[in-house]
């Protein structure tokens, strides 16, 4: 299997860090960004399989007054009017308000997951089965 690369926008990623054990054990590389600034210079500099975003995120931006509010939205929407990223794209956060994960859903986004309740395999499970790995 070839490995593949991720890339995980996660402000608290060393908590997380358990969720991708089994990614790492099978030889997939994971890039973390933790604000939508460093997410983007990521992905202006590197190649992706896979884009984990999580929704609430700082911008990045020092002094920005929606630092922590739904920035992850902003950086889905940047993403997709990048013509040159087509890059997949998962969301995994703790937020479940049904308004919002409606207009997740508009942006074309059908992977979202609860980060509270997950467990490593789950994980692993479903970004195989999202990129058609056996």
């Amino acid at each position: 299997m070839q490995p593949i690369k991720i890339l995980w926008v996660e402000d608290d990623a060393t908590k997380l860090e358990g969720m991708v054990k089994p990614l790492k054990r099978d030889g997939h590389v994971i890039f973390y960004a933790e604000d939508q600034t460093e997410a983007l210079e990521l992905l202006e500099n590197n190649k992706f399989d896979l884009i984990l975003i999580d929704i609430i995120i700082p911008t990045g931006i020092k002094n920005d007054l929606a630092d922590n509010h739904f920035v992850g939205i902003d950086l889905i929407k940047k993403i997709k009017e990048e013509e040159k990223i087509s890059t997949p794209i998962m969301v995994l956060s703790v937020v479940r308000d049904n308004e919002l994960i409606k207009s997740i859903k508009k942006m074309g986004i059908e992977n979202i997951l609860q980060k509270g309740s997950l467990l490593p395999s789950e994980l692993k499970k479903e970004i195989y089965g999202m990129l058609n790995i056996k």
